[in-house]
């Protein structure tokens, strides 16, 4: 893995967890929040994930364009 894949990845992962520990934390103060947080969390771990794919695809396009050599020019 490059080091953008791998910061891509800790970012999403960072995420992920924060969400996660404030979901625990309101759920134990208020246990009846429980399934729509839960709900809630599912749906939003789901928009990050897409959001971090889009972004590493990005990336990918933009290497690619860097390693793809220029077509060479035939006209004379």
């Amino acid at each position: 893995m490059s080091p953008t894949d791998v910061r891509l990845f800790q970012l999403y992962k960072q995420d992920c967890e924060t969400l996660g520990m404030v979901v625990k934390m309101l759920v134990s103060k208020d246990p009846t929040l429980e399934q729509k947080l839960l709900t809630a969390l599912k749906k939003n771990l789901v928009d990050i994930r897409g959001k971090c794919l889009e972004n590493l695809s990005q990336f990918i396009s933009e290497v690619n364009a860097l390693l793809k050599p220029d077509k060479p020019n035939h006209n004379p």
